[in-house]
């Protein structure tokens, strides 16, 4: 998932670094040509990444995190509806229901 993608979707993205590390954020934004994150101000994520926290607002329970340009290694989705290896629930049910469909009509040719 590109960048530009992770911040039209807006939810629950998942950020693996160049050091092999992952970090989870609530949404992406861009400004200015630079990537920020935003998480939850008592997240693991916040925790560890407190020295890149550049604006905290004591009214608001997020944080927004900049990303240093060598930071990203790999964008995607922290979608828990997803498999490991990559297929949706949406999928599966799509096959299980043509599965079924397909039984049905054997039976009735039958």
């Amino acid at each position: 998932m590109t960048s530009d993608e992770a911040i039209e979707f807006q939810r629950n993205i998942k950020i693996k670094t160049t050091t092999n590390e992952t970090y989870k954020f609530e949404s992406l934004q861009k400004e200015d040509g630079k990537l920020y994150g935003i998480a939850e101000s008592n997240s693991r994520t916040a925790i560890k990444l407190k020295d890149k926290i550049i604006k905290s607002d004591p009214n608001n329970k997020l944080v927004k995190i900049l990303f240093p340009d060598d930071f990203i290694a790999e964008i995607s989705h922290q979608d828990k509806t997803t498999f490991s290896k990559g297929t949706s629930v949406l999928d599966t049910m799509l096959l299980v229901g043509s599965i079924a469909i397909l039984s049905f009509m054997l039976l009735l040719l039958l």
